[in-house]
């Protein structure tokens, strides 16, 4: 059986072998995803506002700050303000919600068709996009998903209020666990291109493995914290940002080709030999 170390060993090879292409997609990913950072996300002239709106809600108060006396202030305000903090708050959330949709669709179905191509060394570009296509449609139906999951969670919470931070951190983290188990069950080129069948592959692996699992999910956790703590401290310039985006987009790769060869392993398909 394989084990962390072996698995972050054959990834290393893996990325050794075929480093040029690798860092070519990687670096064009992140290019343009922070194409559509700048194209979609609010202006500097929005954010203004908005943390105008926010100071002076909460110079309002003589207390401290917290959700139920923002909002509290808010259903006080005059209608015109009133109506001009809904609008803002709404086109601040839709743009943000639309960034992040578009960015993990285009990152996850390159990042996973860059995966599949070159574990059977037949890259070309043609391939990787008709590839990416072939994914992007599961991997949009799993993002929409967590709208009725979160909002069914929500009906849930507020049954058991003392415990809702503490199950709602636990929520997401489940979420992105099978999410990203999810993607790497995908890549495949046996799936069979069916949501709910990938699901159930995907519950059922994370089933057998969920020790080995756990360990990568954990390592990309931490390390995408450490990374952007490093990041923050260096600003939040462009170019720090582009960087902090190829990290990121680098440790995705690492954690998708190890859960990915965990998967060919555990359904006994020879996996892609690292060593050539």
């Amino acid at each position: 059986m394989p084990t962390f170390t072996s698995l972050m060993t054959d990834t290393k090879n893996f990325f050794k072998n075929n480093f040029m292409i690798i860092i070519f997609v990687i670096v064009t990913v992140s290019l343009l995803t922070q194409l559509f950072n700048y194209l979609f996300l609010p202006t500097i002239e929005i954010n203004n506002q908005f943390e105008a709106i926010i100071n002076q809600i909460n110079a309002q108060k003589t207390d401290a700050a917290s959700l139920d006396n923002i909002m509290q202030t808010i259903s006080q305000l005059p209608d015109i303000e009133k109506q001009q903090f809904t609008s803002y708050l709404l086109n601040y959330v839709f743009k943000i919600c639309l960034v992040l949709f578009i960015n993990n669709i285009i990152t996850l179905s390159c990042i996973g068709s860059l995966i599949r191509i070159l574990s059977v060394n037949q890259f070309c570009g043609s391939s990787l996009f008709i590839n990416s296509l072939r994914l992007i449609p599961q991997i949009a139906i799993f993002i929409i998903c967590a709208i009725p999951y979160f909002m069914l969670l929500s009906s849930i919470l507020l049954i058991i209020k003392p415990l809702a931070p503490i199950l709602f951190l636990l929520a997401i983290v489940i979420y992105m666990l099978t999410y990203v188990v999810f993607t790497a069950v995908i890549i495949d080129a046996r799936s069979s291109g069916k949501f709910l069948a990938s699901l159930k592959n995907t519950l059922l692996f994370i089933k057998q493995q969920t020790q080995l699992i756990l360990m990568i999910f954990l390592f990309w956790l931490l390390a995408t914290m450490a990374l952007n703590t490093f990041f923050n401290l260096m600003g939040n310039s462009m170019i720090v940002i582009f960087f902090n985006t190829i990290a990121e987009n680098l440790l995705v790769f690492t954690s998708l080709c190890c859960i990915y060869r965990l998967y060919l392993l555990t359904q006994q398909v020879s996996p892609y030999d690292t060593r050539h």
